[in-house]
């Protein structure tokens, strides 16, 4: 592995500019740039990606890109840059995504970010994994070489077992690249976690963490890395209180807490887990979780119920419909109650001790309220 000082990635008018300095000093130079001349497009796509990025300053970055698309109506970099802010800050609806992306198609049909972002958005919505491999397979088609879909493909392709000699393929061109931002190396890491190559994930991990500290994201896969890897449960829950300070709609955050207060017994944290994140994102992996944990509470009518509003929200599941017969199966009772209107809206906060392994007093603490999940600021 040879990783450059720094390296820094930015989307401008099609075209990927690649920057080896410290982001400081990327920032200085764009700031620069505007003073001299404020409508300077380039320079402000790459400011708003510096905001929503590297500060997580959606509200400023979204204010940029209307400048933007003021200048230049036709910007596509800055329509994806919207999309992207709505996805990671759960900001609006998935069809207002779509309706943004078809904007793009009908600007420039020809350009890449609009498919990879397009994978995104499926990805993100969660409920339909097959739909996703047949867009990265008809994406890695069409962009053969394209390292962005190649490292995708390979992220993707790593949760099965079957696929390792390929994904390690996938993954061995780039071993000596300086051409990997954070967002690449953090796709790599959990690439090479999934290949149990534990010491890459972690150098790959702490490399993204590096180039951003601010990456959400990258905390909460280095976290789950402690955990599968190191068995480090306490450290796993640490990182992800810091992902979830960073960005608390940042669900699968939520569902790796809910994992580790799981194998350390903590139920009733791991259920507050499960469900916020099930407020925020409403899919059916969510609604599993809860069905799988009440069952083995054996809180049944809890199951029960989760199970049956999975398949009346996603009929064409069939892992939902899969757990609904299992369920039906036994002898339970046959009242379904609201759970979903009478625990969910009820939470009103979480609070976390994260004891460290040497039993010492101090700890760390984290209060996760509604405010805080939905305020814009």
């Amino acid at each position: 592995m040879n990783f450059e000082n720094y390296t820094y990635i930015f989307y401008v008018n099609t075209q990927i500019r690649i920057y080896h300095k410290p982001l400081k000093e990327i920032e200085d130079e764009v700031k620069q740039a505007l003073l001299e001349n404020p409508n300077d497009v380039e320079h402000l796509i790459i400011f708003d990606q510096i905001l929503f990025k590297y500060h997580l300053d959606y509200t400023a970055a979204i204010k940029v890109i209307k400048q933007v698309l003021q200048i230049q109506a036709d910007c596509i970099d800055g329509r994806i840059d919207l999309i992207q802010i709505i996805l990671d800050f759960k900001l609006s609806s998935y069809e207002d995504c779509f309706q943004l992306l078809e904007e793009c198609m009908r600007i420039d049909p020809s350009y890449w970010r609009i498919y990879f972002t397009k994978i995104r958005i499926l990805d993100n919505i969660g409920d339909d994994d097959e739909k996703v491999m047949k867009e990265v397979d008809r994406c890695m088609k069409l962009y053969p070489q394209n390292k962005y879909f190649i490292i995708y493909n390979a992220q993707i392709l790593s949760e099965q077992t079957d696929k390792r000699e390929q994904v390690q393929c996938l993954l061995d061109p780039y071993k000596n690249s300086t051409e990997l931002d954070f967002d690449l190396l953090r796709r790599i890491s959990y690439a090479y976690g999934n290949l149990k190559q534990g010491k890459e994930a972690i150098e790959y991990i702490k490399q993204a963490i590096k180039f951003n500290q601010n990456s959400y994201i990258a905390y909460n896969e280095f976290g789950y890395l402690e955990r599968s890897v190191n068995n480090n449960n306490y450290t796993c829950l640490e990182y992800c209180l810091v992902s979830l300070k960073l960005n608390p709609r940042y669900t699968f955050t939520l569902n790796n807490l809910a994992a580790t207060f799981k194998i350390l017994n903590k139920q009733q944290e791991c259920i507050k887990c499960q469900k916020k994140a099930l407020q925020l994102k409403s899919n059916p992996f969510s609604y599993h979780q809860l069905v799988y944990d009440f069952y083995e509470m054996q809180s049944i009518d809890e199951a029960k119920y989760y199970s049956y509003k999975s398949v009346q929200k996603f009929q064409q599941d069939k892992s939902s419909n899969f757990l609904l017969q299992k369920i039906n199966r036994k002898q339970f009772s046959n009242t379904i109650l609201d759970y979903e209107e009478q625990e969910l809206q009820g939470i009103k906060c979480l609070n976390f001790k994260v004891e460290n392994l040497q039993q010492e007093e101090d700890y760390v603490e984290t209060s996760i309220t509604q405010n805080e999940v939905y305020e814009d600021d």
